[in-house]
């Protein structure tokens, strides 16, 4: 709707976010943040879908830690379009064709419960982990047997979830304190040169 209805003008590069709460790992399918931005890549338009984590420390605050870090995270995502843009060269795009960015940014907190930028590291390019951010949980209507009710259990808040099992994952990385930027192929393909190609433009 975005693209071609709401404005009248094509944009050099969509945004979506910021997502209050991390897509890594098993949520990035699942992700209407990431949808939007694959969508936007699906279009042909530079994409970068941009969540913000929530810390199981921070849950009695009401993750207020969270809304705290959202104008870091913001500043941060405008340096990395800057950096996109000073490495894209006069004649490539500023991603590569049909390939979007999936940016989490870590809620690092000091002694204090307070969000602690000077410890927030990164980026660091990584690949979609095998973990769960929420554990989904069907249980029968009390009253109405063939219908079940569902619930999202949050991992580390309310439930334990399995240990990551995959090498260099958003989800680790996150875990780290580290900014996690995951380069997505909107066709699924698997492309190898991919998070180097990536990984040199940022760090450059």
């Amino acid at each position: 709707f975005g693209l071609s209805a709401a404005g009248a003008e094509r944009p050099d590069l969509v945004i979506s976010g910021i997502n209050y709460g991390q897509n890594v790992g098993r949520a990035v399918n699942h992700s209407g943040t990431v949808g939007a931005a694959v969508t936007a890549a699906e279009e042909g338009v530079p994409a970068i879908a941009v969540s913000l984590a929530i810390h199981p420390a921070d849950a009695g605050t009401g993750f207020s830690q969270t809304f705290a870090a959202a104008p870091y995270t913001a500043a941060y995502v405008k340096a990395l379009v800057e950096q996109l843009r000073a490495t894209q060269g006069s004649a490539s795009a500023l991603l590569p064709d049909r390939v979007m960015l999936n940016l989490n940014y870590p809620i690092v907190l000091d002694a204090n419960g307070q969000f602690d930028l000077a410890n927030v590291q990164g980026p660091s390019i990584t690949f979609v982990g095998r973990g769960e951010v929420v554990h989904p949980q069907y249980s029968p209507h009390p009253t109405t047997p063939d219908i079940y009710l569902a619930a999202g259990s949050i991992c580390g808040i309310q439930v334990t979830c399995d240990a990551e099992t995959s090498w260099n994952a958003d989800t680790t990385a996150l875990e780290a304190g580290k900014i996690s930027i995951t380069p997505l192929a909107v066709d699924w393909s698997l492309r190898p040169l991919l998070q180097p190609y990536i990984y040199a433009r940022l760090n450059q």
